[in-house]
């Protein structure tokens, strides 16, 4: 039967209203810093450019320095639901966001060809990758889900895309896509054309959806950077079996 959404819980008290999120020192010059809407209105896109003006003004007066972000993450808002007997069934919740940033820019990437190798254990891996991103050691930035490439960016070559897939590692942290990109090609990576299905890469087990991921900051020539990204594709399912493969990318008009 069909469920019927309603609204439960829309605010708190004023107290509750009132309480403005403040930075959390976590190490290594990282803060964290995180909110909740208590109706279930607004985004946790628009929590999160809320914490990033906080997060400047905290870098400001503290540092003299605008913040840079590390990384950013968030659920949104749930209606609550009743069932047929009219009970409640699960209450609202509001939209939350959390950022991670530092005061200051983070010192420079390492390049990819002095970079040192990454363990050969997925698991070990993708928790290198997320110390070294917290450490500053690789740079942290936001791809944009989109339903068609800028004719500014130029299609590279399918080995330059190749050799992009051959270095990458991507997971899923809490609702949130992240994807490891070297640029081992001879132009700045500005976007890559992502495909996803369940199952194994060689024996998928649904349809092979694809998601054109464009970056918000290009990946230059010789580094690297980990990428966040919002669910590429149509379902909020996974699964321990996924395939995710880079199988285009787009590069700046003109080269590097």
């Amino acid at each position: 039967m069909k469920a019927i959404f309603v609204i439960v819980g829309l605010a708190l008290s004023g107290n509750a209203l009132a309480k403005d999120p403040q930075a959390v020192p976590i190490g290594k010059g990282v803060y964290m810093m995180t909110d909740r809407n208590f109706t279930i209105f607004g985004s946790s896109d628009g929590i999160i450019a809320k914490l990033t003006t906080k997060a400047n003004a905290f870098c400001q007066k503290s540092s003299g320095v605008e913040a840079e972000l590390v990384d950013s993450g968030g659920s949104e808002a749930v209606p609550g639901t009743i069932n047929n007997s009219g009970m409640l069934r699960r209450p609202a919740q509001g939209a939350t966001g959390t950022i991670h940033f530092r005061c200051g820019s983070a010192p420079a990437p390492e390049s990819t060809a002095s970079q040192t190798s990454l363990p050969d254990s997925y698991y070990e891996r993708v928790e290198s990758l997320r110390s070294k991103v917290m450490a500053g050691e690789i740079a942290a930035g936001k791809g944009i889900v989109s339903p068609q490439i800028s004719p500014a960016f130029a299609q590279l070559q399918a080995s330059d895309a190749e050799m992009i897939e051959g270095r990458s590692t991507w997971w899923v942290d809490d609702g949130t896509w992240f994807i490891h990109l070297q640029n081992v090609t001879q132009s700045d990576l500005e976007a890559i054309e992502f495909a996803v299905n369940f199952g194994s890469c060689s024996a998928p087990s649904s349809p092979v959806q694809k998601a054109l991921i464009q970056l918000q900051r290009p990946i230059r020539t010789g580094e690297q950077a980990v990428i966040n990204f919002t669910r590429p594709i149509s379902t909020d399912k996974v699964e321990a079996s996924m395939c995710g493969v880079v199988t285009a990318a787009w590069g700046s008009r003109g080269g590097a």
